[in-house]
This record gives structure tokens, C-alpha cells and sequence, in this order.
């Protein structure tokens, strides 16, 4: 920037040339001034005439006797130029003068500018050096792993600040950044630590600890204060956490495995029950076929229809007696004798008509006995018909009552799993 100067100018009174306020004589005729008023030349010398040593009346130090006062002239176009030429050297020295102000000033500038970027970096480092500490102290206080991903979500926090607040950094600025981020980084990983993965600890551990040594936050200590106490709390959680999935782990096993003792002893059961049931039936269809047999006939021998029921009776006492040897689980056992007890019913009634053949045959000594004919046969058909209707029912609410005992084996509730 240049400075512009303006100063005022008087005329000569004699040639009218331009005079400066220090000027003591005018530049074109030489006559001396007072305060800026020419006098006439030829007076001024005659009346006073300067000598070599007088001081001029501003009192400026003794000058020389001033040359003959030359002629007059009107010469102010001249003037101007000398004077015009002067200030230009006052405008360039006042140019140069801003400029170094202006240097200056901007030095005085980024100086401040450089002062207020360390100041943030020193703050932003110390803020994370800080949660760092903070960290480490809150890791000395665990008992759960749930709050040692709590420290580990703040650590990640204050990481990514730290990271955005030291872009760019060099020296041993971004060296004490690198430092506190790669420790923050470390806490941050603790975040994979949970019940199920307390194996990984170790690994965590190998990673943790000396990042957190080589802290250096730019003080003369290096590491993080109570680092070692803090790793040593979650040693000392990781422990009993094993200890204690270690014995929930047997205990679980123990539990399935009586789990699938019990369902497999169930499924067991229900093949044999299962088998034996679908012999019994393959027993009534036979024997109602056989039923319907004689209903259509008019005559059916006595003798022959004795025969059969006794067959009949003696595979339904083996059904009946494998049915008795079976052991039913838990919650069956009432089921389970229901049906053998209707197979029971059925034996029982076929046994009162094979009795009553018995007395009956004795009578036919000539020809033969019609089963029609008999009062026995009628109650018997009655009695199959309820044993049908009561087998059926007992079946289906045994059927039922293994499903039920099915699920509810599968779904027994397992001991709970401890929570680290």
C-alpha cells in the first residue's frame, strides 16, 4: 500500500514558485523567506547580506553565503518538478514503511494462528489421554462384561475424535496422537468380549497391554497410570467367568443327556405299546369278521365257534400279559393300564361264553349244538361291542398322553447359562 503525503506549498511573492515550509530560499531566484513570504531579492541582500557562519532565522546550523541572487524568472513549472521529485522519494520511503508494517503485522499473525492450533492440538490430546485414564480406571472396576462394552463403546468414541481433531499431523505432535489413538484402539476391540467369547481374552489381552505401556501423552511418564491393576480385575473376571460356563457346560450336558434318556425310553415305549396295540387290533378285526359270520348264518355249530374263541382268548392273555411287562414312563402309567385293562374286558367276556359252550356241549350227545341257540352268545356281543368302544377311547388317550410327555421332554428347561 503507498502512503500518499500532501504538503502545503506557498508561492514565491517575486517569480511565484512553488516553496516548501522548510525551504529558507526560494529555489528559482533565491530570495530569502519569511514563513513562507518571498521578499525582493536585491533588497533582502543589500538591506541584510549573509555572511559565511550566520544562521539562518529558523535557526538552523551556520550556512554558507548564499550565491548573487540570479535573475528573476517565472519559473514555477520548475519548482514543481523539484518538488514533485522529492516527494516521490518521501512516497517511496513511506511505501517501504508499510510494507514492513504490513510483514509485520502478518507475522504477528500466524504466530498467534500457530499458537491457537497447538493450543487445540495439546487440548484434543490431552481430552483423549484423559478418557484414555478414565478408561483404564472404569476397567479396574468390572464385574460384568456387559460394562466392559460399555468402556469399550466410549474408548471408540473418543478415538474417532481424536483421530478428526489430528488430521494431518507431523512430528512429535501426530506422534503422541498415534500413541493415545492406538491405545484407545485396543480398549475399543474389548468390545468382541462377551459370555460366549471369554476365549478370546488372551488374544485381546496381547493387544491391550502394550498399547496401553507405550502411551505417550507428551508428559515424562509413559504408559497409562493403573493400566496393570486394570488388566489384572479382568484377568481376574475372565477366570471365574470360565469356571463358572465350565461347570454350567457339564451341568447342561448332564441335563440333555437325562433329556434324551427320557425321550428315548418314551419312543421306546410307544414302539412296543405301539406294536403290541396293532396286534390286538389285527385280533378284533379277525374276530369281528368272524362275528359277522355267524350273525348272517341260521345255524352255527357250537363246537366250532368254541374252538375258535379259545384261540382268540389265548393270543389275547399274550397280548395282554406283554402289555403287563411293559414299564410305562412317567406320566403314562394310568393310560398305559387303561388299555390293558379293556384288553382284560374283552378276555373276560370271551371266557364267560367259552364256559358256557363248555356246559352247553354236554347237552349234544346226539348231533349238534347250534351257537345261536345259546343265551351266552348274545351277551357276548354286547360285551365285544363296549370292549370296541372302550379300547378305541383307552388308545387315543394313551396316544395323547405320549405326545404330551414327548414335548414336555423336549421342552425342559435347561439350567440357566451364567452371564459374564
Amino acid at each position: 500500500m503507498t502512503a500518499m503525503i500532501e504538503s502545503p506549498l506557498t508561492d514565491c511573492k517575486d517569480c511565484t514558485n512553488p516553496i516548501a515550509p522548510w525551504d529558507r530560499f526560494c529555489n528559482n531566484c533565491g530570495v530569502k523567506t519569511e514563513l513562507g513570504v518571498a521578499t525582493d531579492p536585491a533588497a533582502a541582500y543589500s538591506a541584510a547580506p549573509l555572511q559565511a557562519g550566520d544562521t539562518d532565522p529558523i535557526g538552523f546550523a551556520p550556512i554558507a553565503a548564499p550565491p548573487t541572487p540570479p535573475a528573476a524568472t517565472n519559473n514555477a513549472a520548475g519548482g514543481r518538478a523539484w518538488y514533485a521529485g522529492r516527494g516521490a522519494k518521501l512516497t517511496a520511503i513511506a511505501a517501504a514503511s508499510a510494507l514492513a508494517a504490513g510483514l509485520l503485522g502478518f507475522a504477528a499473525s500466524a504466530y498467534l494462528e500457530n499458537q491457537s492450533n497447538q493450543e487445540r492440538v495439546d487440548a484434543t490430546i490431552a481430552t483423549a489421554t484423559q478418557g484414555l485414564t478414565t478408561a483404564s480406571a472404569d476397567l479396574g472396576q468390572v464385574v460384568t462384561t456387559e460394562q466392559i462394552r460399555a468402556i469399550a463403546a466410549n474408548a471408540a468414541a473418543a478415538g474417532t475424535a481424536l483421530a478428526e481433531g489430528t488430521a494431518g499431523l507431523e512430528g512429535e505432535d501426530a506422534a503422541r496422537a498415534k500413541s493415545v489413538q492406538s491405545a484407545l484402539t485396543a480398549v475399543a476391540g474389548l468390545a468382541a468380549l462377551n459370555t460366549d467369547t471369554l476365549d478370546q481374552w488372551p488374544t485381546l489381552r496381547g493387544s491391550l497391554k502394550p498399547a496401553l505401556d507405550s502411551v505417550n501423552a507428551g508428559s515424562d511418564t509413559v504408559g497409562v497410570p493403573g493400566s496393570d491393576t486394570s488388566l489384572a480385575t479382568v484377568d481376574g473376571l475372565v477366570a471365574r467367568g470360565s469356571q463358572a460356563i465350565a461347570k454350567w457346560n457339564s451341568k447342561n450336558a448332564a441335563v440333555k443327556q437325562k433329556q434324551a434318556a427320557d425321550l428315548a425310553a418314551v419312543n421306546s415305549y410307544a414302539s412296543q405299546m405301539g406294536a403290541l396295540i396293532t396286534q390286538y387290533d389285527g385280533m378284533r378285526a379277525d374276530t369281528g369278521r368272524q362275528l359277522d359270520e355267524i350273525r348272517a348264518a341260521t345255524y352255527y355249530e357250537t363246537s366250532t365257534a368254541r374252538t375258535m374263541f379259545a384261540a382268540a382268548h389265548a393270543n389275547r392273555t399274550e397280548v395282554r400279559n406283554q402289555m403287563n411287562g411293559l414299564v410305562a414312563p412317567n406320566e403314562i402309567g394310568s393310560q398305559h393300564s387303561n388299555v390293558a385293562s379293556v384288553v382284560g374286558d374283552g378276555m373276560a367276556g370271551m371266557n364267560e361264553l367259552i364256559g358256557a359252550l363248555d356246559s352247553n356241549l354236554a347237552t349234544c350227545v346226539i348231533g349238534s349244538c347250534n351257537l345261536l341257540d345259546e343265551p351266552s352268545w348274545e351277551d357276548f356281543q354286547n360285551t365285544s361291542d363296549q370292549v370296541t368302544k372302550d379300547f378305541d377311547s383307552a388308545r387315543d388317550q394313551l396316544n395323547n398322553a405320549i405326545n404330551s410327555r414327548r414335548d414336555a421332554i423336549k421342552d425342559r428347561q435347561l439350567p440357566g447359562k451364567p452371564v459374564i
